[in-house]
Protein backbone atom coordinates (compact mmCIF):
# COMPACT_ATOMS: atom_id res chain seq x y z
CA UNK A 1 0.00 0.00 0.00
CA UNK A 2 1.46 2.91 -0.91
CA UNK A 3 -0.26 5.56 1.18
CA UNK A 4 -1.91 5.68 4.86
CA UNK A 5 -5.19 7.66 5.65
CA UNK A 6 -5.44 8.70 9.18
CA UNK A 7 -9.02 9.85 9.84
CA UNK A 8 -10.10 11.68 13.22
CA UNK A 9 -13.48 11.39 14.92
CA UNK A 10 -14.49 13.38 17.00
CA UNK A 11 -17.67 13.60 18.22
CA UNK A 12 -19.14 13.33 22.37
CA UNK A 13 -21.76 10.81 21.65
CA UNK A 14 -20.34 7.06 21.75
CA UNK A 15 -22.98 5.95 19.95
CA UNK A 16 -22.17 8.12 17.25
CA UNK A 17 -18.59 7.11 17.55
CA UNK A 18 -18.85 3.84 17.14
CA UNK A 19 -21.40 4.23 14.09
CA UNK A 20 -18.95 6.72 12.05
CA UNK A 21 -16.15 3.49 12.98
CA UNK A 22 -18.18 0.97 11.69
CA UNK A 23 -19.10 2.50 8.42
CA UNK A 24 -15.00 3.76 7.81
CA UNK A 25 -14.26 -0.07 8.63
CA UNK A 26 -16.89 -1.03 5.74
CA UNK A 27 -15.49 1.58 3.16
CA UNK A 28 -11.99 0.47 4.17
CA UNK A 29 -12.98 -3.21 2.91
CA UNK A 30 -14.02 -1.62 -0.25
CA UNK A 31 -10.98 0.15 -1.00
CA UNK A 32 -8.49 -2.58 0.35
CA UNK A 33 -5.85 -0.55 -2.04
CA UNK A 34 -5.73 2.35 0.62
CA UNK A 35 -4.95 1.93 3.99
CA UNK A 36 -7.30 3.68 6.93
CA UNK A 37 -6.16 4.28 10.51
CA UNK A 38 -9.21 5.35 12.07
CA UNK A 39 -8.88 7.03 15.49
CA UNK A 40 -11.93 8.40 17.93
CA UNK A 41 -11.73 11.18 20.17
CA UNK A 42 -14.88 12.27 22.51
CA UNK A 43 -13.08 15.57 23.45
CA UNK A 44 -12.18 18.00 20.81
CA UNK A 45 -9.93 19.89 23.18
CA UNK A 46 -7.81 16.59 23.38
CA UNK A 47 -7.41 16.66 19.63
CA UNK A 48 -6.49 20.32 19.03
CA UNK A 49 -3.94 19.48 21.87
CA UNK A 50 -2.24 16.81 19.96
CA UNK A 51 -2.25 18.29 16.78
CA UNK A 52 -0.64 21.62 18.27
CA UNK A 53 2.03 19.61 19.58
CA UNK A 54 2.80 17.84 16.65
CA UNK A 55 2.03 14.35 18.01
CA UNK A 56 -0.97 14.18 15.58
CA UNK A 57 -1.42 14.74 11.86
CA UNK A 58 -4.34 13.13 10.39
CA UNK A 59 -5.16 13.56 6.92
CA UNK A 60 -9.07 14.05 7.58
CA UNK A 61 -11.38 15.44 10.53
CA UNK A 62 -14.73 14.22 10.84
CA UNK A 63 -16.09 16.69 13.53
CA UNK A 64 -19.10 16.59 15.70
CA UNK A 65 -20.52 20.60 15.64
CA UNK A 66 -22.41 20.19 19.09
CA UNK A 67 -19.61 19.30 21.83
CA UNK A 68 -19.79 20.64 25.06
CA UNK A 69 -16.23 21.77 26.08
CA UNK A 70 -15.77 22.89 22.60
CA UNK A 71 -17.60 23.25 19.40
CA UNK A 72 -16.46 21.18 15.91
CA UNK A 73 -16.74 25.03 14.46
CA UNK A 74 -14.14 26.32 17.25
CA UNK A 75 -11.79 23.22 17.15
CA UNK A 76 -11.84 23.69 13.22
CA UNK A 77 -10.91 27.32 13.80
CA UNK A 78 -8.02 26.62 16.40
CA UNK A 79 -6.92 24.17 14.26
CA UNK A 80 -6.59 26.34 11.14
CA UNK A 81 -4.90 29.29 13.50
CA UNK A 82 -2.39 26.75 14.40
CA UNK A 83 -1.67 26.17 10.56
CA UNK A 84 -3.09 22.58 10.15
CA UNK A 85 -4.18 22.12 6.56
CA UNK A 86 -6.19 18.88 6.89
CA UNK A 87 -9.26 18.38 5.17
CA UNK A 88 -12.35 18.85 7.55
CA UNK A 89 -15.54 17.29 7.59
CA UNK A 90 -18.28 18.93 9.94
CA UNK A 91 -21.30 17.06 11.14
CA UNK A 92 -24.28 18.31 13.00
CA UNK A 93 -28.22 17.66 12.93
CA UNK A 94 -28.81 21.41 11.87
CA UNK A 95 -27.84 23.61 9.02
CA UNK A 96 -28.02 26.42 11.00
CA UNK A 97 -23.66 26.70 11.22
CA UNK A 98 -23.72 25.46 7.20
CA UNK A 99 -22.05 29.01 6.43
CA UNK A 100 -19.58 28.95 9.88
CA UNK A 101 -18.44 25.50 8.83
CA UNK A 102 -17.33 26.73 5.48
CA UNK A 103 -15.30 30.50 6.74
CA UNK A 104 -13.56 27.54 8.62
CA UNK A 105 -12.67 25.82 5.48
CA UNK A 106 -14.55 22.54 6.25
CA UNK A 107 -14.16 20.68 2.62
CA UNK A 108 -17.70 19.14 3.49
CA UNK A 109 -20.71 19.64 5.93
CA UNK A 110 -22.90 16.82 6.85
CA UNK A 111 -26.27 16.33 8.53
CA UNK A 112 -27.57 13.91 10.74
CA UNK A 113 -27.39 10.78 10.76
CA UNK A 114 -24.86 10.04 8.28
CA UNK A 115 -25.44 7.44 6.47
CA UNK A 116 -22.63 4.89 4.09
CA UNK A 117 -24.78 7.36 1.12
CA UNK A 118 -23.69 10.48 2.37
CA UNK A 119 -20.09 9.94 4.07
CA UNK A 120 -18.94 7.32 1.47
CA UNK A 121 -19.10 10.16 -1.69
CA UNK A 122 -16.69 12.48 0.77
CA UNK A 123 -14.05 9.63 1.05
CA UNK A 124 -14.06 9.02 -2.88
CA UNK A 125 -13.72 12.48 -2.77
CA UNK A 126 -10.79 12.30 -0.55
CA UNK A 127 -9.21 9.37 -2.71
CA UNK A 128 -9.53 10.60 -6.15
CA UNK A 129 -8.47 14.10 -5.34
CA UNK A 130 -11.49 16.23 -6.26
CA UNK A 131 -14.49 17.88 -5.02
CA UNK A 132 -13.26 18.57 -1.43
CA UNK A 133 -13.39 21.88 -0.61
CA UNK A 134 -13.45 23.60 -4.29
CA UNK A 135 -14.73 26.62 -4.97
CA UNK A 136 -17.71 25.05 -7.08
CA UNK A 137 -19.03 23.16 -4.11
CA UNK A 138 -18.70 25.26 -1.67
CA UNK A 139 -20.77 27.83 -4.10
CA UNK A 140 -22.98 25.50 -4.91
CA UNK A 141 -23.51 24.39 -1.30
CA UNK A 142 -23.82 28.04 -0.21
CA UNK A 143 -26.62 28.76 -2.92
CA UNK A 144 -29.09 25.89 -1.58
CA UNK A 145 -28.45 27.15 1.68
CA UNK A 146 -29.71 30.81 0.20
CA UNK A 147 -32.77 29.22 -1.59
CA UNK A 148 -33.47 27.47 1.60
CA UNK A 149 -33.61 30.03 4.11
CA UNK A 150 -34.61 32.97 1.45
CA UNK A 151 -38.61 34.48 2.66
CA UNK A 152 -41.27 32.06 1.09
CA UNK A 153 -44.80 33.10 -0.13
CA UNK A 154 -47.11 33.85 2.55
CA UNK A 155 -44.42 34.59 4.83
CA UNK A 156 -44.54 37.78 6.33
CA UNK A 157 -42.46 40.31 7.17
CA UNK A 158 -42.59 43.90 8.96
CA UNK A 159 -41.67 46.74 6.91
CA UNK A 160 -38.15 47.45 8.33
CA UNK A 161 -37.00 43.59 7.79
CA UNK A 162 -38.45 43.84 4.44
CA UNK A 163 -35.96 47.29 3.68
CA UNK A 164 -33.10 45.17 5.28
CA UNK A 165 -33.16 42.79 3.04
CA UNK A 166 -33.66 44.80 -0.09
CA UNK A 167 -30.89 47.21 1.04
CA UNK A 168 -28.18 44.11 1.45
CA UNK A 169 -29.88 42.95 -2.31
CA UNK A 170 -28.69 46.21 -3.66
CA UNK A 171 -25.18 46.09 -2.19
CA UNK A 172 -24.62 42.84 -4.35
CA UNK A 173 -22.66 42.80 -7.73
CA UNK A 174 -25.92 40.94 -9.34
CA UNK A 175 -29.03 41.91 -7.40
CA UNK A 176 -31.51 41.02 -9.94
CA UNK A 177 -31.22 37.12 -9.37
CA UNK A 178 -30.64 34.42 -7.14
CA UNK A 179 -27.94 32.14 -6.92
CA UNK A 180 -29.69 29.59 -9.41
CA UNK A 181 -31.50 32.05 -11.76
CA UNK A 182 -34.23 33.28 -10.33
CA UNK A 183 -35.25 36.96 -10.60
CA UNK A 184 -35.41 38.59 -7.27
CA UNK A 185 -36.30 42.14 -8.84
CA UNK A 186 -39.46 42.25 -11.18
CA UNK A 187 -39.97 46.07 -13.14
CA UNK A 188 -43.81 46.77 -14.26
CA UNK A 189 -44.94 50.08 -15.13
CA UNK A 190 -47.97 51.83 -13.52
CA UNK A 191 -50.10 50.79 -15.90
CA UNK A 192 -49.28 47.17 -15.19
CA UNK A 193 -49.73 47.73 -11.27
CA UNK A 194 -52.97 49.66 -11.80
CA UNK A 195 -54.55 46.49 -14.17
CA UNK A 196 -53.14 44.02 -11.27
CA UNK A 197 -55.12 46.04 -9.09
CA UNK A 198 -58.04 45.99 -11.09
CA UNK A 199 -57.78 49.42 -11.16
CA UNK A 200 -57.80 48.82 -14.63
CA UNK A 201 -60.38 46.94 -16.38
CA UNK A 202 -59.57 45.67 -20.60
Amino acid sequence: MDEIYRIAVCDDDREQLDKMEEMLAVYAQQHPQVEFKTDLFSDSRKLVNMVEEKAYLPDLMLLDIYMPEKTGIEAAQELRELGSDCRIVLITASEDHALEAFGVGASQYLLKPVSEQTLFPVLDSLLDGTGFGSIRVIEEKIASMSCKAAVKGNNKISVPEAETLIDELLTLDNPYNCPHGRPTIVTMTKAEMERKFKRIVN
